[in-house]
């Protein structure tokens, strides 16, 4: 209902008719598409959550062990979970690519012996996975919003378009 009142608004203030284009960049501008992927940014604000650490420490040259722990973490699951390389993930930290193949392969080797580094990974992914999830549905809804609207745009031409020959009749 929101975007059809701002299609409409845009509509009134370009003095343009409502078209398919019109109608596909308002809900462009409504509705930000992110591909239902994990992202860098997700997994860090998941893991300063659940590690109760302000990310910006994260992104700081603090050495204290819970941010030094949480860091590597961030990389090994960024690793894991994005696309990204790891000269990539390294900058968004201030880190060299070796960094972040030294943190990961820290986290492997910890990961086989301490339970709770286990645990804490597992819920961190499956909070990441529930979000991924739940961007999927409300991209699927908007998308199913967006054909909607299409149709009632076309019903809305077919019908102008009606009207405008009958006025020529008259």
């Amino acid at each position: 209902e929101g975007v059809i009142v701002s299609l409409l608004a845009h509509a009134t203030m370009l003095n343009q008719e409502i078209t398919l284009d019109l109608a596909k960049a308002v809900i462009s501008n409504a509705v930000k598409v992110s591909k239902s992927q994990v992202t860098f940014e997700m997994i860090t604000e998941k893991v300063c959550e659940h590690y109760n650490i302000d990310s910006e420490l994260i992104y700081g040259k603090s050495r204290k062990r819970e941010i030094s722990d949480a860091r590597q973490i961030v990389m090994y699951m960024a690793k894991k979970m994005t696309q990204l390389s790891s000269t990539n993930i390294g900058t968004r930290l201030s880190r060299n690519h070796a960094t972040v193949l030294h943190a990961c392969k820290t986290i492997e080797e910890r990961l086989s012996i301490e339970k709770v580094l286990q645990d804490d990974i597992e819920k961190i992914e499956n909070e990441l996975k529930e979000r991924r999830n739940e961007v999927a549905r409300l991209e699927k809804h908007a998308q199913q919003k967006e054909e909607s609207l299409d149709k009632k745009i076309e019903t809305y031409e077919r019908k102008e378009e009606a009207l405008m020959q009958k006025d020529k009749e008259l």
